[in-house]
């Protein structure tokens, strides 16, 4: 199963099988990651840097 989170400048693609450490995304990027919530990935709190 692959989901993808969209904005008009990136793409998110979470892929559960590659993500192992997924709790390194939620630490560094609390902002981004809400793993509480529907949906966890909010890519419009990030910038593309």
């Amino acid at each position: 199963m692959t989901k993808e989170y969209h904005t008009r400048d990136m793409t998110i693609i979470w892929q559960p099988e590659k993500c192992v450490h997924s709790a390194n995304c939620v630490r560094l990027l609390p902002s981004v990651y809400h793993p509480e919530e529907t949906p966890w990935v909010k890519p419009e709190n990030a910038t593309t840097q």
